[in-house]
């Protein structure tokens, strides 16, 4: 038996289960994922291939098998071991079966496959459009976080023992960065510090040094996003599973390539969600963390896991650039010409637009 084929049994709990579709365009996505598969949802895109470029440089059997068995990759493959986004558990479903590591060694595993093909005319040039947005609501995310680590070391004591209120602005700013990342929960937890409960608490510099540090994290998301590096895709159906109206696109975790169902959009969505859309699936396919979902719009929003949650991230950008969440845009119909003969106001009606009262 091989020395990790204990830690590689399937587990039932965790295997992804699909949900039956009667439309042929999704009978691909219907059957069991082959083990390669299966292995590149686990790990994302940038996970496998790091795991072929160490077993391609082995000089042995035994150097590949050590770099499969290796800390940095178990660590990689327990943390991603995750059910991707907008997979439904159902009862029946068909498992993949177990995955034969060290078979790996020389073989070419593909990339995840987008659930589409790639833009062309006016689609395309629809989303270079809204990535153009987008990337303007990415650069005004990282000068309001920027403004903030100013601030709070602004308004921190400049002598150590010494207190000073957090302020108005700051109080503020800590509400809305919680509100979307769920940053007192950390906090707390990691560094044991207290949350303000008003804008009159007094803390320490230290205090004042860990609330500028704990958007760190929020940050480097920002910056290491780079949304003409990935590649988008476009499909014209509208898949009925998921978030139901609001699957409107879909992205492997760290997989480098997002797909846009234009099936899915009205023809007069407004251009501030669909920004959204883009920027929230940007985010799952720069980042193989960012494997599971919590929406802007339910109750236990932004979720345990908000620093890898890519709506937090796009709807933060949103609240940032324009005030309010991408979701509450909605494009005003056009104004309709009604054409057509005014009729003859009555005797009565016309005393009436007179100013005067018609006898009872």
């Amino acid at each position: 038996m091989s020395i990790f084929a204990e830690n590689q049994k399937p587990s039932v709990r965790l295997m992804p289960a699909f949900p039956k579709a009667s439309n042929r365009a999704f009978f691909q996505q219907n059957h069991a994922m082959p083990p390669d598969m299966h292995l590149q949802r686990m790990l994302g895109n940038q996970g496998i291939q790091d795991l072929q470029e160490r077993t391609t440089r082995a000089a042995s059997p035994s150097e590949a098998l050590n770099a499969l068995a290796s800390p940095q990759f178990q660590s990689t493959a327990s943390t991603s071991n995750i059910i991707q986004r907008q997979e439904v558990e159902t009862g029946g479903a068909e498992t993949a079966p177990g995955l034969d590591l060290i078979g790996l060694e020389g073989v070419g595993l593909p990339v995840v496959r987008p659930e589409g093909s790639p833009c062309q005319g006016d689609q395309l040039h629809t989303i270079n459009t809204i990535r153009g947005v987008a990337q303007t609501w990415r650069e005004a995310a990282l000068t309001w976080l920027s403004d903030f680590q100013s601030h709070v070391r602004r308004y921190a004591p400049h002598t150590e023992g010494r207190y000073a209120r957090i302020g108005r602005i700051v109080y503020r700013d800590l509400q809305m960065l919680d509100a979307h990342f769920g940053i007192r929960g950390p906090l707390w937890r990691n560094r044991r510090q207290r949350w303000p409960m008003s804008e009159t608490d007094s803390f320490s510099v230290e205090s004042f040094e860990e609330f500028a540090n704990s958007i760190n994290p929020i940050r480097r998301a920002f910056s290491g996003l780079s949304l003409a590096s990935l590649a988008p895709y476009c499909s014209d159906t509208c898949p009925e599973n998921g978030e139901g109206a609001d699957r409107l696109g879909s992205a492997h975790a760290g997989s480098n390539t997002y797909t846009l169902f234009f099936g899915c959009f009205a023809e007069n969505i407004a251009e501030e969600r669909f920004t959204g859309v883009v920027l929230h699936e940007a985010f799952h396919a720069t980042y193989s963390d960012f494997n599971h979902d919590t929406y802007s719009f339910q109750s236990h929003y932004p979720g345990r896991d908000a620093l890898s949650n890519a709506d937090s991230y796009a709807t933060f950008a949103a609240y940032v650039a324009l005030g309010k969440d991408y979701r509450r845009f909605i494009r005003a119909a056009e104004a309709l010409e009604i054409i057509g003969e005014v009729p003859e106001a009555s005797p009565a009606e016309t005393e009436t637009t007179l100013g005067e009262t018609p006898s009872e």
